[in-house]
């Protein structure tokens, strides 16, 4: 048996370690515009949402 490695500490609960990830995550409060081709890799900061209700008829036909 070794006994010069080092002790772990205990794990954590997983409350504990989602509190300490999510208290590296930082929220940026700028919103920029950027086109459907460059916004690959970026999240949306509102929730897009049609203007106009569709109707099954034209979801369907793949209609606009």
């Amino acid at each position: 048996m070794n006994t010069s490695a080092k002790a772990r500490p205990p794990l954590k609960s997983l409350d504990e370690a989602l509190a300490e990830l999510l208290g590296y995550a930082a929220v940026s409060p700028v919103m920029e515009p950027v086109s459907t081709f460059d916004a690959d890799g970026r999240v949306l900061a509102l929730e897009k949402v049609n203007a106009r209700q569709l109707s099954a008829a034209d979801l369907q036909a793949g209609g606009a």
